[in-house]
């Protein structure tokens, strides 16, 4: 059990309103785990309550098989969500060189002026939702090599998101530079103004090779003697910025 940007949710009472185990309830635990055991082939509904949180009515269909079944549950805190809603954005993406620590290669050398990198940015609704992310990034930038970002969920002040495939640009000169990261972190996001700042453990690679390689860009792909300069850099003070256009 987590709520939307999947922080879990604990003491969060489940309840099964049909079927075998009629009546059974449960308490998530500190990571928002429950378990129902006994036999209930067939639609199961469960009513999901927590102090905080708005109250669901879930029905599944639960195959009959022996094997465990998991079901991935959220609920929306009552809590007003961030103002990240649907639009167009200017999305800026940021690491602190000084904190950064390097991976897989040395974060020192890394170039400064790529340390923050903005690009043009649209917020669409994901429809139907089908996790607790229900927004979706998608980038207007022709450097990029491939438009759609990620996915992410907003519980009040606290945004998460899982970067699955990082975000590439193609720079001139042979230099490329992948950015990708995940959220939540322990800050909140914080509104000022037209903008949102949401902390992010953030990793930045950057990549110069001596000519192109065609799709296998990325230095940690190719043979040593065609890069020039590699340097990745991770920091859990990432940030991105979203400034309404």
């Amino acid at each position: 059990m987590t709520d939307r940007a999947y922080r879990p949710v604990a003491g969060a009472l489940v309840g099964v309103l049909d079927g075998p185990l009629a009546g059974t309830t449960k308490l998530t635990d500190d990571e928002g785990r429950f378990e129902l055991t006994g036999t209930a082939a067939g639609a199961v509904t469960l009513r999901v309550s927590r102090n905080g949180f708005q109250t669901r009515t879930l029905a599944f269909s639960q195959p009959s098989t022996t094997a465990p079944v998991y079901w991935p549950l959220w609920l929306d805190t009552l809590e007003p969500p961030i103002d990240l809603d649907p639009g167009d954005y200017r999305l800026t993406l940021a690491i602190d060189l000084a904190t950064a620590s390097g991976f897989g290669a040395p974060c020192a050398g890394f170039p400064a002026e790529l340390a923050p990198r903005s690009y043009r940015a649209t917020i669409a609704a994901r429809s139907p939702p089908m996790s607790h992310y229900n927004r979706s990034v998608r980038a207007d930038d022709a450097t990029l090599d491939w438009p759609d970002l990620f996915d992410f969920g907003v519980a009040g002040s606290f945004v998460g998101f899982e970067w699955d495939d990082s975000l590439t640009e193609t720079l001139p000169g042979f230099r490329y530079l992948d950015i990708g990261g995940n959220a939540p972190t322990t800050e909140p996001a914080l509104a000022d103004g037209s903008s949102v700042s949401v902390p992010f453990n953030g990793g930045f690679a950057y990549c110069q090779l001596k000519s192109a390689r065609g799709v296998y860009n990325h230095c940690s792909q190719v043979p040593a003697e065609q890069i020039v300069a590699y340097h990745t850099c991770s920091s859990a003070r990432a940030t991105m910025v979203f400034t309404k256009r």
